[in-house]
């Protein structure tokens, strides 16, 4: 294994592993990547998440507060919101998430 696929291999595993939900959410508010502490604290599947938009999770969020909230995240690049997540048991949970607006190839996302 080069020194390069050891580190790629590091990264994917440290995502996997940390206790912290990583979502990465498209301009849309698509799910288009979740860790494992995303898919157990929120009982749905990776695939089941991808399928979904942020409005499915977050009670709070309606499509349009979605927009709203995305275009102050291109203007402050990071922000930290309170908010709320829906098992998919149907149970609300309170998170406090760190957005910040990324840059991949030449699409912008929000990781939090």
């Amino acid at each position: 294994m080069s020194n390069y696929q050891r580190r790629q291999a590091i990264i994917a595993h440290s995502i996997d592993v940390i206790a912290d939900m990583v979502i990465w959410l498209d301009k849309d508010g698509q799910y288009i990547f979740v860790n494992k502490a995303a898919t157990e604290l929120l009982e749905y599947s990776s695939d089941e998440l991808l399928s979904l938009k942020v409005w499915d999770i977050d009670p709070l969020f309606s499509e349009e507060k979605w927009y709203a909230h995305w275009r102050e995240l291109e203007e402050k690049k990071s922000l930290r919101i309170e908010t709320v997540n829906r098992k998919k048991s149907g149970q609300d949970i309170p998170i406090e998430v760190t957005a910040s607006m990324v840059s991949f190839g030449s699409e912008k996302y929000n990781c939090s």
